[in-house]
């Protein structure tokens, strides 16, 4: 009778043992703090107004698995910098550098550009992007609709959350 008795306690050993596992995991997952998403920005900027819209040309755009991200490209170099980094077969010679500026956007579709009201030394940019899983665009816009040096460009989502913004120094 005892023999019974000891193989049914190695029976209950695997899953005593994967009952501890789960209480250490459980608590490991309370202890520890939850994730938050780095590189964006967490804020909602409605105290400036657009003043007019910005067109752009769409370059290229497709499906292709890159991580998210935004880039901007001011002149030929940076251009031919992100075609080879990226691997996109776009022209070489596709980016006026003298009058137009190139925008890159990955897992997401541009979808309006805006220029915002604020100070009149300097301009602020905002692009309304739709989130879209390994979809990317490239965008050209003329520097002509500019009437100052740009600064700041803002991505935001449909809603007007900010996701990410990059600042040109001077």
């Amino acid at each position: 009778m005892s023999k019974v008795f000891i193989l049914e306690l190695k029976r209950l050993v695997p899953l005593v043992l994967l009952l501890v596992l789960l209480a250490g995991l459980s608590l490991y997952d309370y202890m520890t703090p939850e994730a938050q998403e780095t590189g964006f920005l967490d804020e909602q900027d409605n105290g400036e107004q657009a003043s007019s819209n910005i067109e752009f040309t769409t370059e290229d755009e497709g499906y292709r698995s890159e991580p998210a991200s935004f880039v901007l490209a001011e002149d030929t170099k940076e251009w031919h910098q992100i075609l080879e980094e990226k691997n996109l077969g776009l022209a070489r010679g596709s980016l006026n550098e003298k009058k137009e500026i190139g925008l890159f956007a990955f897992h997401s579709e541009i979808k309006e550009i805006r220029l915002l009201d604020g100070s009149k030394a300097q301009s602020k940019i905002e692009v309304i992007i739709e989130p879209k899983n390994d979809f990317y665009h490239v965008a050209i816009v003329n520097k002509k609709q500019f009437e100052e040096e740009v600064v700041n460009w803002r991505f935001v989502d449909d809603e007007g959350k900010a996701l990410y913004q990059i600042t040109q120094d001077n």
